[in-house]
């Protein structure tokens, strides 16, 4: 299972759990985790980790502090096992904070050994059974080969995690590069065409913010409005009104109440979760053209020369989500 599913760590956890309680003979099991000062549950089987409240489980709470007041706790800060013949004989001296909820949950036996790596507990393997007596010496020696194989679970998941994120920022970084390199040939091979060089810049740009919609806009020297110079429209089939007609366009004023207006005064990048709320009240001058296109979230970024903005590049989507770090650095 760890070799089929090395990404899906509670059902891993929960397999390990199930096996471990089956052949303890124990009424179930849970694998808790450390996270910061608290321990998580982040597998299990049975009653406790269901949450079955006929069973009387005491995991109400997934995050619990690690201290010395609950079994867990106490084998996180120890590194040592802790094994209890009765619960009923020791719950109210040993753990006086959770008797009731440990009474209430199992008054039996319960043993937990430490999830350790390096000889650091980072976790905890914890189980009970519904009656009183000790767990033989075979059978302790079994619970901490399942935890031994948990923590196997466990680094192969962060690896491949870390795999994946590696992945993910090396394919990143190859496609802004790829998208570099494509400007570039643009610009050498058209180097006096301005509005295609742009429209090559709206459209890689888009791309690799995964934007349905972006629009270049430049500041006019004859009136200082913002002005559409190129854009980037994924759908051709939903005609875009004509907004690339940069002298005879209206444009728009370079003040604080559109967003592009917003980036260009302030010289900075305006990031937007949703424009359909942002122009009743922050940005009236964007509503007519957000109602007409029903865009909603929005980035945009100045273009700025010497410190000086010169226009604006806006990234929009006609749904809620925000864009990323990486996508408004792209």
């Amino acid at each position: 299972m760890i070799a089929t599913s090395p990404t899906d760590l509670p059902t891993v956890l929960g397999a390990i759990s199930e096996r471990a309680a089956t052949l303890l003979g124990a009424t179930d099991a849970l694998v808790n985790l450390r996270d910061g000062d608290s321990y998580v549950i982040e597998g299990g089987w049975g009653p406790i980790y269901a949450g079955d409240k006929a069973s009387g489980n005491i995991v109400s709470e997934r995050r619990v502090p690690i201290s010395h007041g609950s079994m867990s706790g106490r084998v996180l800060l120890t590194g040592r096992p802790v094994h209890i013949e009765s619960m009923a004989a020791v719950a109210e001296r040993e753990f006086p904070e959770l008797a009731a909820a440990y009474l209430q949950s199992s008054r039996g036996a319960r043993l937990v050994v430490p999830l350790l790596r390096d000889a650091d507990a980072i976790g905890t393997i914890v189980v009970r059974r519904e009656s009183a007596g000790l767990f033989s010496d075979e059978e302790i020696g079994l619970l901490e080969t399942f935890a031994d194989q948990a923590v196997i679970a466990i680094e192969n998941a962060r690896l491949f995690d870390e795999l994946e994120r590696r992945n993910a920022q090396l394919t990143s970084a190859l496609d802004q590069q790829t998208a570099t390199a494509e400007v570039l040939r643009v610009i050498a091979s058209a180097p006096t065409d301005l509005e295609r060089v742009l429209e090559a810049i709206v459209e890689t740009a888009a791309r690799l913010c995964e934007a349905p919609r972006g629009v270049l806009l430049q500041s006019r020297e004859r009136d200082g409005r913002l002005a559409p110079r190129a854009r980037f429209w994924r759908w051709p089939e939903l005609a875009e009104p004509n907004l690339l007609d940069f002298d005879g366009a209206p444009g728009v004023l370079p003040a604080a109440t559109s967003a592009q207006g917003h980036a260009y005064v302030e010289g900075r990048t305006i990031h937007v979760l949703d424009m359909a709320e942002a122009v009743q009240h922050q940005y009236p001058d964007s509503r007519r053209v957000q109602q007409r296109l029903g865009l909603r979230s929005g980035a945009w970024v100045p273009l700025l020369r010497h410190g000086s903005p010169i226009g604006v590049l806006a990234m929009q989507r006609f749904e809620v989500r925000p864009f990323t770090d990486s996508q408004i650095r792209q």
